[in-house]
Formats: C-alpha cells, sequence, structure tokens
C-alpha cells in the first residue's frame, strides 16, 4: 500500500514538473523578445556578480583540503565552532567564506567537506544551513544603496540578517539535528579535540596539515587541474539555474499569470527580483518593508534553493533540514527586525556622515540600473579577499582566546 502510494505521489510530482516545463517552453515560444532579455539579465547578473566573488574562494578550498591546510585551519578554528555551533572546526572555513562571499558559496564548500569526510552527515546538514548568507556587500550595496538609496538601512539589514543567522544556527545545534552521532570522518572529531585541547594547537594543527596531504596524494599539477575543473563547472550549473529562473519570473509577469500575486511569486523565486519588487511597492510601512525584506533575504528564494540542491545531490546531504531551517531564519529575521529596529537606529545614527558619504559614491553606480548590475564585483574582488583574511584572523585569534580560557578554567 505504501509503495502504491509512493509511486502515485512519484508520477503526479513528474507529471506536475513536465507540465511546468511545456508551459514555460510555450511562454516563451510566444513572448521570445522577453525570454532573451530576461535570459540576458540572468547571464549579466551571475557574470558581474556571481562568477568574480565565488571562483578564487572555490578554487582555494580545493587546493587547501588536497595540501591539508583547510584541515589544519579547522584544528585552530575547533574551540569557537564547537562551542557555537557544535561543529568540528572545518566549519569555521565555509563559515568565514560565506559571509564574504555570500551564497550558495557555502554550501559548495560544505558538499567539498563532506566529499572528503571531513564533516558528518548531520553535521554538514546543518552546516549548509548556517552558511547560507548573503554577502556584506550585496547586502550594502546592493540592497541598501541601489534599491533602498540608503545605505544605512542597508546596514541595518545586514546585521540582523546576521544575527538571526547565529541564533538560528545556536538553535539547530541544541536540536534533534544536533545530537552526537557516529564519526566517519577522516579524523575523529572528539579525539582531535581532546588532542588540541591538551597540547599545543599550532603542533596539532601542523601534524594534521601533514597526515591529510599524505592521504591525499595527489601531485599539484593534477590537483590545480582539478580544482579549476569542479570550479567553472559549479558555476556554470549556477549560471544556468540563474538563466531559468529569471526567464521563468520574466515570462509570467508579461503574461500576467502572477497578477496580484507577482510580489509574491519574485519573493519566493528569485532573491533580487524579490527584493527589488518590494522596495517598489509603495504602500507599505517602512518597519514592515524592512521585515519582510529581512525574510526574504533569509530565505534566499527557489532560485538558490536548486543551486545548493544541485551542489549537494552527489552527497547524502538531505534537502529538507536546510528548507526548514531556511524558514525557521525568515521567521526570526522578520521577529528581530521588529525588535531591533529603534535600538540600531540609535547606534547606526553614529555613522551616519560616512555611510552617507558612501552611499553617495556608489549610487551612482547603481542609479542606471534598477537590480544593480552595474556594480562589478571583479573590482571589488581585493577589499573581499582583505576583509576575508581579516574575519579568518579575527575567528582564530577568538578560538585561541577561549582555549586559552578553558585552560585556566
Amino acid at each position: 500500500m505504501q509503495n502504491g502510494a509512493s509511486q502515485f505521489h512519484s508520477r503526479l510530482v513528474t507529471l506536475a514538473l513536465g507540465a511546468m516545463a511545456a508551459f514555460l517552453v510555450i511562454m516563451i515560444i510566444l513572448f521570445p523578445d522577453s525570454a532573451f532579455k530576461s535570459s540576458l539579465e540572468g547571464l549579466t547578473l551571475w557574470w558581474k556578480l556571481i562568477f568574480p566573488s565565488m571562483l578564487p574562494y572555490l578554487i582555494l578550498t580545493e587546493l587547501l583540503i588536497g595540501f591539508g591546510a583547510l584541515q589544519a585551519i579547522g584544528v585552530l578554528f575547533y574551540p569557537l565552532t564547537r562551542l557555537l555551533f557544535r561543529l568540528p572546526g572545518v566549519g569555521g572555513w565555509a563559515l568565514a567564506s560565506a559571509f564574504i562571499v555570500g551564497f550558495p558559496t557555502g554550501a559548495k564548500i560544505t558538499a567539498s567537506l563532506r566529499e572528503n569526510k571531513l564533516l558528518t552527515r548531520r553535521e554538514a546538514e546543518r552546516l549548509v544551513a548556517l552558511t547560507h548568507l548573503c554577502s556584506p556587500l550585496f547586502l550594502i550595496t546592493i540592497v541598501g544603496v541601489g534599491f533602498l538609496q540608503n545605505a544605512q538601512l542597508g546596514l541595518l539589514l545586514a546585521i540582523v540578517h546576521y544575527l538571526s543567522a547565529v541564533v538560528v544556527g545556536i538553535l539547530i545545534s541544541r536540536s534533534k539535528m544536533g545530537r552526537a552521532e557516529k564519526a566517519d570522518a577522516l579524523v575523529d572529531n572528539d579525539l582531535s579535540a581532546k588532542s588540541s585541547l591538551k597540547s599545543s594547537l599550532w603542533r596539532k594543527s601542523l601534524d594534521t596539515m601533514r597526515v591529510a596531504y599524505l592521504h591525499d596524494g595527489r601531485a599539484f599539477g593534477k590537483l590545480l587541474g582539478d580544482a579549476v575543473t569542479g570550479s567553472v563547472q559549479t558555476l556554470m550549473l549556477i549560471g544556468g539555474y540563474i538563466m531559468i529562473f529569471s526567464v521563468m519570473l520574466n515570462v509570467l509577469t508579461v503574461s500576467r499569470i502572477s497578477g496580484a500575486f507577482q510580489l509574491l511569486t519574485s519573493g519566493i523565486s528569485e532573491i533580487h527580483l524579490g527584493a527589488y519588487a518590494l522596495v517598489q511597492t509603495q504602500d507599505i510601512p517602512l518597519l514592515l518593508q524592512m521585515a519582510l525584506l529581512s525574510a526574504i533575504l533569509a530565505w534566499g528564494g527557489l532560485a538558490v534553493h536548486a543551486q545548493v540542491g544541485g551542489m549537494i545531490y552527489q552527497t547524502d546531504i538531505r534537502y529538507m533540514p536546510f528548507f526548514l531551517a531556511r524558514i525557521l531564519h525568515a521567521i526570526t529575521a522578520f521577529l528581530l527586525t521588529f525588535l531591533l529596529w529603534k535600538p540600531l537606529q540609535h547606534l547606526i545614527n553614529s555613522a551616519a556622515p560616512s555611510l552617507a558619504q558612501f552611499g553617495t559614491s556608489t549610487a551612482q553606480h547603481t542609479a542606471s540600473n534598477s537590480l544593480g548590475l552595474q556594480i562589478n564585483l571583479w573590482s571589488y574582488w581585493p577589499l573581499m579577499f582583505l576583509g576575508w583574511c581579516l574575519l579568518l584572523g579575527t575567528m582564530i585569534a577568538l578560538a585561541l582566546l577561549l582555549k586559552q580560557f578553558h585552560k585556566q578554567a
């Protein structure tokens, strides 16, 4: 009986997806100009924002895994990530990269860590949920300056976004998802924790790097080729998802199928279009508009969900925990916006002159394009790399302080 119900459900899903694909093809045939324009916008978004921001970090991640450096950094991160999120130290690398670059970098790095057995399945599922973050550049520059014409509101959105992500990460780590499971990682996490607390973190880090490098065994040329090939393939997959969803939403808008639900469908489906459509809605109070924006940014959009699903498909990481975490993140961000609205306004007002200057200079960059596509992240990459290095250094320093505190306690 259960098998029959499962087969019926599978056939129903297949029929629904087939009908949607047929409908999309028909609409593209009926509105070829709009389909071409929207696909070109999706391609521009991918080339100017996604490709330059993700490619260096994806290649660097694969190289560091092969050399064992990422495992060594994980030993240094361990006291911090284990205390906050009950994750091994290698999760700190994914978290720092996701914070600077934005999604779906965290999902790709987590999938690589799981494929190399540096995380257990539950740890990987929690890390995928935790690292689904918008980059500061996207929140402040594109949404704040480009959409809202106000850098202070962009900074407020960024604070709420990251604070709610930390809250969700702590809640998930203390839930059933955070329960310990039989370790199947390359290095036993509990053993690594005990030895790193008893001995020098730096010595343990170097020993771990040597063991991991010998275990990988690939020559530099082979490692570099695999890193470049895998990273480019991942970015091509992301570009395809972006173009498909861009065409789909544009066709729905042109064909007037969505009607009054255009804002809802945009917000659920694609984060850039959803945020821009919400900002253009004039009859919503500012506080409610900011709360809804926080929820949309935390949700991430089905386009990015599809990208994450494609990245974790080859692993045993399940999609449902990620989906539930996105709902929880959206609800938390929505509520925190109301709770922190006045305190954050007072805090941000002290930085108003510098933010206003930043907004004035950057608004000229975004004024000519509604989605901020004039912003080219190729020129921002050195600043992003510097911020990423500073964040890694700060996290290592905090981890060392926690270890020292643990010794004294």
